[in-house]
């Protein structure tokens, strides 16, 4: 069984404490990760409604589609453009994405 001298676990202790004493005067002060686990809980439950609503509202709208589709149209052929419109949907994204202005974000992740 491996024991550890309780000095040396106070000495490792110490100097973790004392890195992350550092890192807090390099970085800046605590109050903003406060308020960052203040706020986590409700951009939480703000994602988890977003996700729910898309999951409840997308594939209603591709229903609905169908549905259009199959009275213009035979029903595999309702299905194929159906499909087609639904993945050419999933591209609309790429548009705003390209247009980010990639330095910029990229120097607001660098520390």
């Amino acid at each position: 069984m491996h024991t550890v001298d309780r000095r040396q676990a106070g000495d490792e202790c110490g100097r973790s404490h004392g890195q992350n004493l550092k890192s807090a005067q390099l970085h800046g002060p605590v109050t903003g990760v406060e308020h960052f686990t203040e706020t986590q809980g409700h951009v939480s439950a703000l994602w988890n409604i977003n996700r729910q609503l898309s999951f409840l509202l997308g594939p209603a709208r591709m229903m609905a589609l169908f549905a259009a589709l199959s009275t213009i149209t035979s029903t595999p052929h309702a299905f194929a453009l159906c499909f087609a419109i639904g993945s050419a949907l999933t591209l609309v994204p790429l548009v705003p994405v390209l247009r980010l202005d990639t330095p910029r974000v990229l120097a607001l992740l660098a520390p």
